[in-house]
């Protein structure tokens, strides 16, 4: 073929290079045929620059992305196939990270969850995620800063604390409230109580408030009852003008506590907004991260003899999550807190010896608060079923009462699905429970129904 200058509207074939071989108009063409390369032809009249190998395997990706969402849409019945069409978004197929060097995925990896607790002036440790800007702002005096010498924002009179009224109260607390309640290390906090109850690390002035406010309640006595607000005014005064400034897990505890406390009395939109502060106050100090990501110099330390572990953080991590689902169901609204959103273990029992709680009681005159053996089964198993139902429950609320499944064109038919999904969980939730957590529908005078056995019912 002769060499020349290509005129406008002419075809090159993308293997001539770049002599602009004029091509013959024929497919293959006879430079492509004779050289045995496969013969391509450019859409525009100029010379392109080659594509970037990052787009090509992005391509690759969407690709693959694609291929497997048709296989899945393939191997569904008609109900899922909807499903999965409803949910589709373009954007979801992104490109993947598997073609990447494993060196270069472990650095990805690291960065997505690379997070941070940090000392502030006043003592208390904030949590930063990824993503946050105050990721790397680490000031020297909040570095020098120690939680062990840290002062307490809570300032009050010990004697009006350690008072056997006040005992009584707490007793009353954790003898009937406690399976619902165990965010609060109750071994723990007694000691505390009795040692240090302004400044600890489990025990602290708006939480025995609160606590005790709730307590309260629970007396026969009408003139302690009618403290149960007075209790909780304490609290939550404290809480709103001294304890927010300064983020602490005894704070977290107390919030929660006049959360259940509001709702309980019927003040809706107070305790609800109680609950949400303590979530709120919880992600800050990093609560919905386990214990475990965090090296040893970067836990706070403490003086107490029960010492900062990882049961105390996952259980007000859990206890949190628990509250949200509670009160979202019983009040109809969306839950807050997503499980996806931390990475925190069930908890685990942990031996009390010497027996702490028992101890505390006889040792104040409050040994008819003890518990009657049999006790039932253990608290944090039952405290873990708990979970495993808000778990249920969280569904329930994000997908079945979903406002937005309702205008879909097959809602009802989405719905009836739904529920049998969820009326199927909660079933084999129910049948899996060990024997001595299930309610018996028939009792004798002779039977008493515990409280850590009807709190599941």
């Amino acid at each position: 073929m002769a060499v020349g200058q290509r005129r406008s509207g002419s075809r090159v074939s993308a293997n001539t290079g770049p002599l602009q071989i004029r091509c013959s108009r024929t497919f293959p063409c006879g430079n492509c045929s004779a050289a045995s390369a496969k013969c391509e032809f450019r859409e525009s009249d100029y010379k392109r620059p080659p594509v970037s190998r990052e787009y090509v395997t992005a391509l690759e990706s969407r690709i693959a992305s694609l291929e497997g969402f048709l296989a899945r849409l393939k191997e569904a019945n008609n109900d899922e196939r909807n499903q999965i069409l409803d949910e589709v978004e373009i954007k979801d197929y992104v490109p993947s990270f598997s073609g990447l060097p494993l060196e270069d995925e472990t650095t990805l990896s690291e960065a997505l969850m690379k997070a941070s607790l940090q000392e502030t002036v006043d003592g208390s440790m904030i949590y930063h995620g990824p993503t946050s800007i105050f990721q790397n702002d680490i000031r020297d005096a909040n570095a020098s800063t120690s939680t062990s010498s840290r002062p307490s924002p809570f300032q009050g009179d010990r004697s009006s604390l350690t008072t056997q009224t006040m005992r009584l109260c707490l007793g009353l607390f954790f003898y009937w409230q406690y399976p619902l309640f165990m965010f609060i290390d109750r071994e723990a906090f007694v000691a505390e109580f009795e040692d240090n109850p302004i400044d600890g690390d489990f025990c602290s002035i708006p939480l025995i408030y609160a606590a005790a406010a709730i307590g309260a309640l629970m007396s026969k006595d009408l003139n302690i009852r009618g403290r149960a607000q007075t209790f909780a005014e304490i609290a939550q005064h404290i809480l709103t003008t001294e304890g927010l400034n300064a983020p602490r897990p005894t704070s977290v505890q107390a919030l929660l506590c006049c959360g259940y406390y509001e709702i309980g009395q019927g003040n809706i939109s107070r305790g609800w907004m109680f609950a949400g502060m303590a979530f709120r106050m919880g992600q800050d100090i990093g609560f919905q991260r386990d214990p475990k990501h965090w090296d040893s110099e970067e836990k706070p330390k403490s003086l107490s003899p029960f010492p900062f572990d990882n049961e105390f953080r996952r259980r007000i991590y859990w206890g949190c999550f628990l509250a949200d689902k509670i009160f979202s169901l019983f009040l109809g609204r969306p839950p807050f807190m997503y499980e996806n959103d931390a990475d925190v273990n069930l908890s685990e029992p942990l031996p009390h010896d010497p027996p702490v709680w028992e101890n505390w009681l006889f040792s104040h005159d409050l040994g008819f608060l003890k518990t009657v053996r049999p006790a039932g089964p253990k608290l944090t198993l039952l405290f873990n079923q708990q979970i495993e139902l808000a778990r249920i429950i969280h569904d329930m609320l994000s997908t079945t009462f979903a406002p937005k499944k309702k205008n879909d064109s097959h809602a009802r038919r989405w719905t009836e699905v739904s529920l049998n999904k969820l009326n199927a969980r909660l079933v084999a939730w129910h049948e899996a429970l060990p024997t001595n957590m299930r309610w018996k529908k028939w009792f004798t005078n002779k039977d008493n129904l515990q409280p850590n056995v009807a709190i599941l019912q």
